[in-house]
């Protein structure tokens, strides 16, 4: 399907031509309204201004037949002093009008850049990673949760009646409360995460597949992969007949058998033919799980995995 590209300020038409090459057909960029109204400049190149080179980069995409991908993982800065769950648990609930404001300004930036496809919102916190834990059900909070997704799908599509909205879960990575309670709107899809000791975390302490992998005992470990992704309810979201994408994956490519693990994520995603935006388009190892050597230009490794699956 494409890649995850987070690093505006770095992004080329050379990075758009090498994407094209492979393949892919979509690339989700995320943005942050605050630095959209504020038109920031880049913290290496003040020249490069924050509304300009995400216009451009749609720009780039467009004319190479790539869909642009709006990601809204966050918002009112990267630190909210109230932490991240709270802070989207309060859209989700619009204490003091916060739905509102994120609906309404992420509605103006879809009226400039006219995306293909948006997150509603990213990751959206369990009821019990919240300070409102304890004052409703988690029946109740998904339900507030559910209308909210449906207020903004509904609102969106006023200015963009074409489009696809990816809708997670909650908990994010498991689609069966969806599966049980489906958005009613057309062209939705429901995505899931899914990395190989992310960030660092050195090595798997408690993933029976990842220590597998990290083990090298490959073929357990992709029967043990496998039986997670039918836990998270993959197979059942598929079977009712939801759209489900992979909408982040991938691994540092210093982990022991990374490479194996993403070709095991392909196999299952062409299995059952799911999307999959591959974890990300930066250089690696700068960025953890990035596919690009240190020049920015040439794929490493990583990459090259996701050259062989997207293109073949």
């Amino acid at each position: 399907m494409g890649v995850v590209s987070p690093e505006w300020g770095r992004f080329s038409s050379e990075s758009a031509d090498l994407i094209k090459s492979v393949g892919a057909n979509t690339v989700r960029e995320f943005i942050v309204p605050e630095w959209w109204q504020n038109d920031i400049s880049h913290w290496i190149d003040p020249t490069i201004k924050y509304q300009a080179k995400h216009l451009q980069i749609k720009q780039w995409l467009k004319e190479r037949n790539i869909k642009y991908y709006m990601g809204t993982w966050g918002t009112w800065v990267w630190d909210p002093p109230e932490g991240w769950s709270n802070a989207k648990a309060k859209v989700i609930l619009n204490i003091d009008g916060l739905q509102d404001q994120w609906i309404n300004d992420i509605g103006q930036i879809i009226q400039v850049l006219q995306p293909d496809i948006i997150d509603v919102m990213g990751e959206p916190p369990e009821l019990s990673d919240t300070q409102y834990a304890g004052t409703m059900t988690d029946a109740q909070y998904f339900d507030a949760y559910r209308q909210f997704v449906i207020r903004a799908i509904r609102n969106w599509r006023t200015i963009k009646p074409d489009l696809a909205c990816v809708v997670y879960s909650i908990p994010w990575w498991y689609l069966q409360p969806m599966v049980s309670n489906p958005i009613p709107e057309p062209n939705v899809i429901y995505p899931v995460d899914f990395y190989y000791s992310y960030e660092g975390s050195y090595p798997p302490s408690y993933e029976t597949w990842a220590i597998a992998y990290w083990e090298g005992r490959l073929t357990e470990a992709k029967s043990l992969l496998y039986n997670q992704f039918a836990n998270t309810g993959i197979q059942e979201a598929i079977d009712a007949g939801l759209v489900v994408i992979f909408a982040e994956v991938g691994s540092h490519l210093a982990n022991p058998n990374a490479l194996v693990f993403m070709q095991d994520v392909y196999d299952f995603a062409k299995t059952h033919n799911m999307g999959i935006l591959h974890e990300c388009f930066r250089a690696y190892p700068t960025y953890g799980t990035g596919i690009l050597n240190s020049d920015w230009t040439t794929l490493n490794q990583m990459g090259e995995v996701w050259n062989q699956n997207i293109r073949g």
